[in-house]
């Protein structure tokens, strides 16, 4: 259900019950409603999304095509890439996407031609993840705030009609993910980090935290030197008991390694099919696509102890995956399960 406060502001209430069956898992029956459990469930986390203004995507601009009666059109690079709703007449509302490969995979909508819309401070979001509702604002009259709490409002209302639209997509495409379309050009393993600092965070999630769907824990760390740690997997010295590893000379270098590898375009790539049904993927980085030098040295560890000289890598290797419970959350970072040099 949903209600309007005093403020005027609309508070939805995503209080739905899961039915439970207790007859066998290969029952035709049972997977159809196993099917719709799940589909519901995501349709509650895009709603959320919405809510807790989270970022807005493809499937955002057909609800307001639908919820305005206009026709919108998605522009990418000067290319027409999509069109919800019919030309008939009324003014076209031209919005155009902007992949920010250089910092994060989050992207960036604007008007057509690359520039943001002009918008009074009472008309604009809340936050940086209003871009789509500023776009669309600036052409219809209504505010941000207005058009996010109608989109809030029609994806509870209509569930059902969002959930075959998104399977419809998907099968156009062919793509069985049920949450490709929903998540196309928005997010859902990525990073926005603009330091080396950020990757340091990244990583210690991921060295004590845990990935989808499987619960382990990441092991980037056993890939830097660090003679302090006592866990089998923090440093390359205790990893490299069991074989041969190789790493960075410390982990402040391997910090700056992986913020430079992450803002590369072949981890936006792996990001990017992460977010389109992958639970786990990797990339292979040459060091040529790293933007800066001197680039650190790496080097062999075996039994705890280095191998011969620290040399140049020549790539790095990221795996990647969705932290526990956040595979479908466009706000999580992408989960690091390892993070190496190939020397």
């Amino acid at each position: 259900m949903y209600y309007q406060t005093k403020s005027g502001q609309i508070k939805i209430c995503l209080n739905s019950k899961l039915h439970e069956n207790s007859g066998k898992l290969d029952h035709p029956t049972f997977q159809k409603r196993q099917n719709r459990r799940v589909q519901h469930q995501l349709i509650e986390t895009l709603i959320q999304n919405v809510i807790s203004n989270g970022p807005a995507g493809l499937l955002h601009a057909s609800i307001l095509s639908k919820l305005l009666n206009r026709c919108i059109r998605v522009w990418s690079q000067n290319v027409l890439i999509e069109k919800f709703g019919k030309v008939d007449g009324k003014p076209l509302i031209d919005v155009e996407f902007k992949s920010r490969r250089s910092s994060h995979h989050l992207g960036h909508w604007t008007l057509k031609g690359g520039k943001n819309p002009v918008v009074q401070p009472f008309e604009a979001g809340l936050g940086p993840n209003d871009c789509l509702y500023d776009v669309v604002a600036s052409q219809t009259g209504f505010t941000s705030a207005e058009l996010r709490q109608r989109t809030a409002i029609e994806m509870y209302r209509n569930q059902r009609s969002i959930v075959k639209l998104i399977v419809a997509r998907c099968s156009d495409a062919g793509d069985r993910s049920f949450w490709s379309f929903a998540n196309w050009m928005l997010g859902g393993a990525r990073y926005s980090g603009n330091s080396p600092t950020d990757a340091q965070r990244v990583l210690n999630a991921s060295q004590y935290g845990q990935c989808h769907p499987e619960g382990r824990q990441g092991h980037p760390r056993g890939h830097a030197s660090h003679p302090q740690a006592s866990g089998s997997t923090e440093s390359v010295e205790n990893y490299s008991y069991s074989r041969w590893r190789s790493g960075f000379l410390s982990r402040d270098e391997q910090d700056l390694v992986c913020h430079y590898a992450l803002i590369t375009s072949s981890a936006c790539d792996l990001m990017a099919r992460l977010n389109n049904g992958q639970f786990k993927d990797d990339a292979h980085i040459g060091r040529h696509q790293l933007d800066y030098d001197p680039l650190p040295k790496a080097q062999i560890w075996s039994g705890g102890q280095p191998q011969g000289s620290p040399g140049d890598f020549y790539t790095v290797i990221l795996v990647g995956k969705h932290f526990l419970n956040r595979y479908n959350d466009p706000s999580a970072d992408i989960f690091i399960l390892t993070f190496y040099p190939k020397v």
